[in-house]
Protein backbone atom coordinates (compact mmCIF):
# COMPACT_ATOMS: atom_id res chain seq x y z
CA UNK A 1 0.00 0.00 0.00
CA UNK A 2 2.67 2.07 0.60
CA UNK A 3 3.83 1.68 -2.86
CA UNK A 4 0.86 2.62 -4.36
CA UNK A 5 0.69 5.79 -1.96
CA UNK A 6 3.71 6.95 -3.75
CA UNK A 7 2.68 6.49 -7.06
CA UNK A 8 -0.54 8.05 -6.46
CA UNK A 9 1.42 11.07 -5.17
CA UNK A 10 3.11 11.56 -7.76
CA UNK A 11 0.96 11.38 -10.18
CA UNK A 12 -1.34 14.27 -8.25
CA UNK A 13 2.01 16.10 -7.99
CA UNK A 14 2.02 15.93 -12.34
CA UNK A 15 -1.77 16.96 -12.42
CA UNK A 16 -0.76 20.30 -9.88
CA UNK A 17 2.42 20.84 -12.21
CA UNK A 18 0.66 20.95 -15.35
CA UNK A 19 -2.82 22.44 -14.08
CA UNK A 20 -0.33 25.60 -12.53
CA UNK A 21 1.56 25.89 -15.97
CA UNK A 22 -1.39 25.88 -18.10
CA UNK A 23 -3.34 28.23 -15.86
CA UNK A 24 -0.21 30.46 -15.87
CA UNK A 25 0.36 30.07 -19.77
CA UNK A 26 -3.43 30.60 -20.23
CA UNK A 27 -3.37 33.86 -17.79
CA UNK A 28 -0.32 35.41 -19.98
CA UNK A 29 -1.73 34.55 -23.43
CA UNK A 30 -5.30 36.07 -22.14
CA UNK A 31 -3.29 39.20 -21.06
CA UNK A 32 -2.07 39.38 -24.65
CA UNK A 33 -5.24 38.79 -26.35
CA UNK A 34 -6.66 41.61 -24.36
CA UNK A 35 -4.05 43.94 -24.58
CA UNK A 36 -3.52 43.55 -28.60
CA UNK A 37 -7.89 43.41 -29.03
CA UNK A 38 -7.58 46.55 -27.24
CA UNK A 39 -4.75 48.49 -29.49
CA UNK A 40 -6.53 47.45 -32.80
CA UNK A 41 -9.84 49.14 -31.31
CA UNK A 42 -7.28 52.10 -29.70
CA UNK A 43 -5.98 52.53 -33.24
CA UNK A 44 -9.79 52.70 -34.94
CA UNK A 45 -10.95 55.32 -32.54
CA UNK A 46 -8.09 57.51 -33.17
CA UNK A 47 -8.20 57.43 -36.74
CA UNK A 48 -11.89 57.83 -36.55
CA UNK A 49 -11.87 60.86 -33.99
CA UNK A 50 -9.25 62.21 -36.41
CA UNK A 51 -10.80 61.62 -39.64
CA UNK A 52 -14.31 63.00 -37.90
CA UNK A 53 -13.78 65.63 -35.38
CA UNK A 54 -17.35 66.15 -34.96
CA UNK A 55 -18.07 62.53 -33.50
CA UNK A 56 -18.19 61.79 -30.26
CA UNK A 57 -15.11 59.53 -28.26
CA UNK A 58 -17.54 58.53 -25.66
CA UNK A 59 -20.44 57.67 -28.21
CA UNK A 60 -18.16 55.55 -30.22
CA UNK A 61 -16.72 53.46 -27.61
CA UNK A 62 -20.59 52.87 -26.30
CA UNK A 63 -21.33 51.84 -29.82
CA UNK A 64 -18.33 49.02 -30.05
CA UNK A 65 -19.28 47.71 -26.81
CA UNK A 66 -23.15 47.55 -27.17
CA UNK A 67 -24.42 47.35 -31.11
CA UNK A 68 -24.87 44.21 -32.27
CA UNK A 69 -23.55 42.77 -36.03
CA UNK A 70 -24.97 44.36 -39.00
CA UNK A 71 -23.80 42.00 -41.35
CA UNK A 72 -21.86 44.48 -43.33
CA UNK A 73 -18.48 42.65 -42.67
CA UNK A 74 -20.07 39.16 -44.56
CA UNK A 75 -20.87 41.29 -47.67
CA UNK A 76 -17.20 41.78 -48.31
CA UNK A 77 -16.44 38.12 -48.09
CA UNK A 78 -15.59 37.88 -44.84
CA UNK A 79 -16.54 34.15 -41.86
CA UNK A 80 -17.24 36.30 -38.82
CA UNK A 81 -17.95 32.53 -37.57
CA UNK A 82 -14.83 31.35 -38.00
CA UNK A 83 -12.12 34.02 -39.80
CA UNK A 84 -11.26 36.69 -37.25
CA UNK A 85 -10.66 40.43 -38.68
CA UNK A 86 -8.72 42.30 -36.50
CA UNK A 87 -7.27 39.10 -34.20
CA UNK A 88 -3.66 38.13 -34.42
CA UNK A 89 -3.72 34.59 -35.03
CA UNK A 90 -0.85 33.74 -33.80
CA UNK A 91 -1.65 33.79 -29.79
CA UNK A 92 -4.19 31.25 -30.53
CA UNK A 93 -2.43 29.01 -32.66
CA UNK A 94 -0.08 28.88 -29.64
CA UNK A 95 -2.19 28.36 -27.22
CA UNK A 96 -3.70 25.48 -28.60
CA UNK A 97 0.08 24.30 -29.49
CA UNK A 98 0.76 24.66 -25.36
CA UNK A 99 -2.51 23.00 -24.51
CA UNK A 100 -1.91 19.94 -26.78
CA UNK A 101 1.62 19.80 -25.49
CA UNK A 102 0.30 20.00 -22.38
CA UNK A 103 -1.95 17.25 -22.72
CA UNK A 104 0.86 15.13 -24.24
CA UNK A 105 3.61 15.64 -21.62
CA UNK A 106 0.93 14.79 -18.87
CA UNK A 107 -0.41 11.38 -21.04
CA UNK A 108 3.84 10.26 -21.53
CA UNK A 109 3.86 10.98 -17.55
CA UNK A 110 0.82 9.10 -16.49
CA UNK A 111 1.99 6.32 -18.63
CA UNK A 112 5.79 5.75 -17.39
CA UNK A 113 3.93 6.08 -13.71
CA UNK A 114 1.71 3.53 -15.03
CA UNK A 115 4.36 0.94 -16.85
CA UNK A 116 6.63 1.65 -13.58
CA UNK A 117 4.00 0.83 -10.81
CA UNK A 118 2.82 -2.43 -13.11
CA UNK A 119 6.16 -3.55 -13.80
CA UNK A 120 7.42 -3.03 -10.17
CA UNK A 121 4.09 -4.93 -8.87
CA UNK A 122 4.51 -7.79 -11.81
CA UNK A 123 7.82 -8.06 -10.16
CA UNK A 124 6.30 -8.89 -6.64
CA UNK A 125 3.28 -10.96 -7.76
CA UNK A 126 6.79 -12.91 -9.28
CA UNK A 127 8.37 -13.17 -6.00
CA UNK A 128 5.19 -14.43 -4.33
CA UNK A 129 4.76 -16.67 -6.68
CA UNK A 130 8.31 -17.75 -6.46
CA UNK A 131 7.92 -18.39 -2.59
CA UNK A 132 4.77 -20.25 -3.27
CA UNK A 133 6.68 -22.81 -5.43
CA UNK A 134 9.67 -22.76 -3.13
CA UNK A 135 6.91 -23.53 -0.59
CA UNK A 136 5.03 -26.44 -2.34
CA UNK A 137 8.80 -27.99 -2.94
CA UNK A 138 9.02 -28.14 0.68
CA UNK A 139 11.51 -25.01 0.60
CA UNK A 140 11.06 -23.19 3.51
CA UNK A 141 13.84 -20.61 3.99
CA UNK A 142 11.94 -17.49 3.38
CA UNK A 143 14.07 -14.24 4.49
CA UNK A 144 11.69 -12.04 6.40
CA UNK A 145 14.23 -9.08 5.64
CA UNK A 146 13.36 -9.46 1.57
CA UNK A 147 9.60 -8.45 2.48
CA UNK A 148 10.09 -4.98 1.46
CA UNK A 149 6.95 -2.68 1.88
CA UNK A 150 4.62 -2.09 -0.42
CA UNK A 151 1.04 -2.88 -2.07
CA UNK A 152 1.38 -6.66 -1.88
CA UNK A 153 3.25 -6.34 1.44
CA UNK A 154 0.21 -7.72 3.54
CA UNK A 155 -0.21 -10.78 1.00
CA UNK A 156 3.74 -11.41 1.26
CA UNK A 157 3.61 -11.25 4.75
CA UNK A 158 1.01 -13.63 4.97
CA UNK A 159 2.56 -15.95 2.98
CA UNK A 160 5.57 -15.61 4.89
CA UNK A 161 3.36 -16.58 8.37
CA UNK A 162 1.87 -19.47 6.11
CA UNK A 163 5.59 -20.61 5.38
CA UNK A 164 5.97 -20.78 9.27
CA UNK A 165 3.36 -22.42 10.09
CA UNK A 166 3.75 -25.15 7.19
CA UNK A 167 7.74 -25.21 8.33
CA UNK A 168 6.68 -26.05 11.97
CA UNK A 169 3.72 -28.86 11.00
CA UNK A 170 6.69 -30.34 8.39
CA UNK A 171 8.91 -30.60 11.52
CA UNK A 172 6.23 -31.35 14.02
CA UNK A 173 5.56 -33.98 11.80
CA UNK A 174 9.02 -35.10 11.57
CA UNK A 175 9.45 -35.09 15.18
CA UNK A 176 5.85 -36.85 15.43
CA UNK A 177 7.20 -39.59 13.11
CA UNK A 178 10.44 -40.32 15.06
CA UNK A 179 8.41 -40.08 18.34
CA UNK A 180 5.93 -43.31 16.90
CA UNK A 181 8.50 -45.08 15.75
CA UNK A 182 10.33 -44.65 18.71
CA UNK A 183 7.08 -45.56 21.09
CA UNK A 184 6.42 -48.67 18.83
CA UNK A 185 10.07 -50.07 19.14
CA UNK A 186 9.71 -49.38 23.06
CA UNK A 187 6.25 -50.30 22.78
CA UNK A 188 7.28 -53.53 21.42
CA UNK A 189 10.78 -54.32 23.57
CA UNK A 190 8.36 -54.04 26.62
CA UNK A 191 5.37 -56.28 25.11
CA UNK A 192 8.24 -58.69 24.24
CA UNK A 193 9.66 -59.27 27.63
CA UNK A 194 6.67 -60.01 30.10
CA UNK A 195 5.58 -62.30 26.54
CA UNK A 196 8.63 -64.58 26.31
CA UNK A 197 8.30 -64.95 29.83
CA UNK A 198 5.03 -66.05 29.93
CA UNK A 199 6.11 -68.55 27.01
CA UNK A 200 9.31 -70.02 28.44
CA UNK A 201 7.41 -71.17 31.43
CA UNK A 202 4.40 -72.57 29.50
CA UNK A 203 7.22 -74.24 27.76
CA UNK A 204 8.51 -75.35 31.09
CA UNK A 205 5.05 -76.61 31.91
CA UNK A 206 4.48 -78.71 28.94
CA UNK A 207 7.98 -80.23 28.84
CA UNK A 208 7.67 -81.33 32.06
CA UNK A 209 3.94 -83.15 32.21
CA UNK A 210 5.25 -84.70 35.70
CA UNK A 211 6.25 -81.53 37.09
CA UNK A 212 5.20 -80.93 40.89
CA UNK A 213 1.71 -79.44 41.62
CA UNK A 214 3.38 -76.85 43.74
CA UNK A 215 6.01 -75.89 41.36
CA UNK A 216 3.13 -75.80 38.06
CA UNK A 217 1.06 -73.96 40.44
CA UNK A 218 4.24 -71.07 41.13
CA UNK A 219 4.79 -70.88 37.36
CA UNK A 220 0.86 -70.50 36.61
CA UNK A 221 1.12 -67.84 38.90
CA UNK A 222 3.77 -66.53 37.34
CA UNK A 223 2.67 -66.53 33.88
CA UNK A 224 -0.82 -64.66 35.24
CA UNK A 225 1.22 -62.13 36.62
CA UNK A 226 3.14 -61.35 33.42
CA UNK A 227 0.06 -61.54 31.46
CA UNK A 228 -1.24 -59.01 34.24
CA UNK A 229 1.43 -56.63 33.51
CA UNK A 230 0.87 -57.19 29.89
CA UNK A 231 -2.59 -56.09 29.98
CA UNK A 232 -1.92 -53.25 32.52
CA UNK A 233 0.89 -51.70 29.82
CA UNK A 234 -2.25 -51.83 27.01
CA UNK A 235 -4.41 -50.15 29.16
CA UNK A 236 -2.51 -47.72 29.95
CA UNK A 237 -1.30 -46.71 26.77
CA UNK A 238 -4.45 -46.69 25.62
CA UNK A 239 -5.85 -43.87 27.89
CA UNK A 240 -2.66 -42.36 27.63
CA UNK A 241 -3.66 -42.32 23.39
CA UNK A 242 -6.63 -40.92 24.41
CA UNK A 243 -5.35 -38.01 26.69
CA UNK A 244 -2.73 -36.79 23.70
CA UNK A 245 -5.95 -36.93 21.21
CA UNK A 246 -7.84 -34.50 23.63
CA UNK A 247 -10.63 -37.42 23.45
CA UNK A 248 -11.05 -37.32 27.08
CA UNK A 249 -13.51 -35.14 29.02
CA UNK A 250 -13.09 -34.51 32.66
CA UNK A 251 -16.30 -34.48 34.69
CA UNK A 252 -14.80 -31.93 37.72
CA UNK A 253 -16.97 -31.71 40.56
CA UNK A 254 -15.97 -31.28 44.86
CA UNK A 255 -14.76 -34.67 45.92
CA UNK A 256 -13.69 -35.74 49.42
CA UNK A 257 -9.90 -36.51 49.25
CA UNK A 258 -11.23 -39.52 52.11
CA UNK A 259 -13.17 -41.10 49.96
CA UNK A 260 -10.56 -40.67 46.87
CA UNK A 261 -8.30 -42.76 49.40
CA UNK A 262 -10.91 -45.48 50.05
CA UNK A 263 -10.95 -46.26 46.19
CA UNK A 264 -7.27 -46.57 45.94
CA UNK A 265 -6.88 -48.11 49.52
CA UNK A 266 -9.27 -51.03 47.73
CA UNK A 267 -7.76 -50.66 44.63
CA UNK A 268 -4.31 -51.75 45.93
CA UNK A 269 -4.75 -54.17 48.96
CA UNK A 270 -3.84 -57.34 47.50
CA UNK A 271 -1.00 -55.66 46.25
CA UNK A 272 -0.05 -54.77 49.87
CA UNK A 273 -1.03 -57.93 51.19
CA UNK A 274 0.80 -59.77 48.64
CA UNK A 275 4.31 -57.08 49.52
CA UNK A 276 3.62 -57.32 52.90
CA UNK A 277 3.22 -53.15 53.24
CA UNK A 278 1.33 -51.32 55.32
CA UNK A 279 -0.40 -48.39 53.54
CA UNK A 280 -0.87 -45.17 56.15
CA UNK A 281 -3.37 -42.19 55.22
CA UNK A 282 -3.55 -39.30 57.22
CA UNK A 283 -5.78 -36.19 56.75
CA UNK A 284 -8.75 -34.22 57.65
CA UNK A 285 -11.98 -35.87 56.84
CA UNK A 286 -13.77 -33.40 55.52
CA UNK A 287 -11.10 -31.90 53.16
CA UNK A 288 -12.12 -32.04 48.91
CA UNK A 289 -10.64 -31.27 45.96
CA UNK A 290 -12.08 -29.94 42.83
CA UNK A 291 -11.46 -32.59 39.67
CA UNK A 292 -12.91 -35.43 38.30
CA UNK A 293 -13.34 -38.76 40.93
CA UNK A 294 -12.56 -41.29 38.99
CA UNK A 295 -9.38 -40.11 37.60
CA UNK A 296 -7.88 -38.90 40.76
CA UNK A 297 -8.47 -42.20 42.12
CA UNK A 298 -6.68 -43.99 38.42
CA UNK A 299 -3.65 -41.26 39.13
CA UNK A 300 -3.16 -41.63 43.11
CA UNK A 301 -3.37 -45.32 42.48
CA UNK A 302 -0.95 -45.29 40.13
CA UNK A 303 1.71 -43.91 42.61
CA UNK A 304 0.95 -45.65 45.48
CA UNK A 305 1.10 -48.66 43.55
CA UNK A 306 4.65 -47.98 42.36
CA UNK A 307 5.53 -46.81 45.59
CA UNK A 308 4.35 -50.10 47.26
CA UNK A 309 6.29 -51.83 44.14
CA UNK A 310 9.85 -50.77 44.90
CA UNK A 311 8.94 -51.08 49.00
CA UNK A 312 10.74 -53.90 50.88
CA UNK A 313 8.49 -56.20 53.33
CA UNK A 314 7.57 -54.78 56.62
CA UNK A 315 7.88 -50.89 55.41
CA UNK A 316 5.17 -48.64 54.99
CA UNK A 317 3.87 -46.29 52.17
CA UNK A 318 2.44 -42.89 53.73
CA UNK A 319 -0.30 -40.61 52.37
CA UNK A 320 -1.21 -37.14 54.13
CA UNK A 321 -2.98 -34.41 53.03
CA UNK A 322 -3.49 -31.24 54.16
CA UNK A 323 -4.90 -27.77 52.67
CA UNK A 324 -2.28 -24.85 53.17
CA UNK A 325 -3.12 -20.81 52.71
CA UNK A 326 -3.40 -21.24 48.63
CA UNK A 327 -3.82 -24.79 47.79
CA UNK A 328 -4.35 -28.38 49.00
CA UNK A 329 -1.70 -31.10 48.98
CA UNK A 330 -1.51 -34.78 48.85
CA UNK A 331 1.74 -36.34 50.28
CA UNK A 332 3.03 -39.68 49.35
CA UNK A 333 6.03 -40.82 50.87
CA UNK A 334 8.07 -44.46 51.03
CA UNK A 335 10.76 -46.23 52.72
CA UNK A 336 12.31 -47.47 49.30
CA UNK A 337 15.92 -45.66 49.72
CA UNK A 338 14.78 -42.63 47.67
CA UNK A 339 14.88 -41.49 43.70
CA UNK A 340 18.47 -41.95 41.90
CA UNK A 341 19.93 -37.82 41.53
CA UNK A 342 19.85 -38.60 37.91
CA UNK A 343 16.68 -40.42 37.52
CA UNK A 344 15.18 -37.35 39.16
CA UNK A 345 14.43 -35.31 35.85
CA UNK A 346 12.99 -37.86 34.13
CA UNK A 347 11.08 -40.49 36.16
CA UNK A 348 7.87 -39.24 34.61
CA UNK A 349 8.78 -39.57 30.64
CA UNK A 350 7.22 -42.66 29.47
CA UNK A 351 9.61 -45.97 29.02
CA UNK A 352 12.41 -44.20 30.68
CA UNK A 353 15.11 -46.48 31.00
CA UNK A 354 17.53 -45.76 34.60
CA UNK A 355 20.87 -46.78 34.57
CA UNK A 356 21.11 -47.91 37.70
CA UNK A 357 18.62 -49.74 39.84
CA UNK A 358 18.03 -46.97 43.15
CA UNK A 359 15.08 -46.65 45.23
CA UNK A 360 11.67 -46.32 43.95
CA UNK A 361 12.95 -45.64 40.53
CA UNK A 362 14.80 -49.39 38.77
CA UNK A 363 14.38 -50.55 35.61
CA UNK A 364 12.30 -48.49 32.84
CA UNK A 365 11.88 -45.87 35.50
CA UNK A 366 9.49 -48.38 37.48
CA UNK A 367 10.15 -51.52 39.37
CA UNK A 368 11.51 -54.21 37.99
CA UNK A 369 8.97 -56.32 36.69
CA UNK A 370 10.44 -59.45 36.76
CA UNK A 371 10.02 -59.61 40.24
CA UNK A 372 7.34 -57.48 41.63
CA UNK A 373 5.06 -57.05 38.74
CA UNK A 374 5.69 -53.53 37.77
CA UNK A 375 3.67 -51.22 35.32
CA UNK A 376 6.43 -50.86 32.74
CA UNK A 377 7.72 -47.17 33.21
CA UNK A 378 3.89 -45.89 32.19
CA UNK A 379 2.39 -45.70 35.48
CA UNK A 380 3.74 -43.11 36.91
CA UNK A 381 3.72 -40.98 33.04
CA UNK A 382 -0.28 -41.54 32.86
CA UNK A 383 -0.73 -40.21 36.67
CA UNK A 384 1.34 -37.03 35.50
CA UNK A 385 -1.16 -36.98 32.91
CA UNK A 386 -3.83 -37.46 34.47
CA UNK A 387 -3.04 -34.60 37.55
CA UNK A 388 -2.01 -31.67 35.25
CA UNK A 389 -5.15 -32.36 32.77
CA UNK A 390 -7.53 -31.94 35.63
CA UNK A 391 -5.75 -28.91 36.60
CA UNK A 392 -3.31 -30.00 39.36
CA UNK A 393 0.92 -30.34 39.62
CA UNK A 394 2.89 -33.14 40.53
CA UNK A 395 6.34 -33.44 41.31
CA UNK A 396 9.05 -36.01 43.02
CA UNK A 397 11.93 -35.78 44.91
CA UNK A 398 14.15 -37.68 47.01
CA UNK A 399 14.04 -37.54 51.32
CA UNK A 400 15.36 -39.29 53.83
CA UNK A 401 15.52 -43.44 53.15
CA UNK A 402 12.58 -42.99 50.40
CA UNK A 403 11.10 -40.70 47.90
CA UNK A 404 8.53 -38.28 47.96
CA UNK A 405 5.59 -37.47 45.46
CA UNK A 406 3.73 -34.13 46.34
CA UNK A 407 0.27 -33.38 44.21
CA UNK A 408 -1.19 -29.81 44.91
CA UNK A 409 -4.49 -28.50 43.89
CA UNK A 410 -5.12 -24.29 43.92
CA UNK A 411 -7.92 -23.20 46.01
CA UNK A 412 -9.74 -21.00 43.74
CA UNK A 413 -11.60 -19.92 46.66
CA UNK A 414 -8.12 -18.72 48.43
CA UNK A 415 -7.06 -17.03 44.96
CA UNK A 416 -9.78 -15.43 44.60
CA UNK A 417 -9.25 -13.62 48.15
CA UNK A 418 -5.71 -13.34 47.20
CA UNK A 419 -6.44 -11.09 44.29
CA UNK A 420 -8.92 -9.25 46.11
CA UNK A 421 -6.21 -7.86 48.48
CA UNK A 422 -3.79 -6.83 45.69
Amino acid sequence: MRRMRDYAKLAFVVVIVYVIIFGVFYTVAYQTMVRRYNEYIDGLITTISEEYPQIDVSELIYQLKHVQSKGILESYGYDLGREAVIFDKDIYTGMLFIGCGGIFVAFVLYSLIFIIYNRHKNKEISEITRCIQAINNRDYSIDLDELDEGELSVLRTEVYKTTLYLKELAENSIQDKINLKDSLSDISHQIKTPLTSAFIMIDSIIDNPDMDTSRRMSLVRAIKRELGNVNFMVQSLLKLAKFESNTITFTRMDTRIADIMDSVRHNIEALCDLSDVELIVEGEEDLSIECDRRWEIEAITNIVKNCIEHSSPGSSVKVRYYKDSVSVRIIITDEAGGIAKEDLPHIFERFYQSKKKSGSISSMGLADTSATGGSYGIGLSLAKVIIESDGGMITARTIEGGSCFTIIFQLSSALSESKDKQ
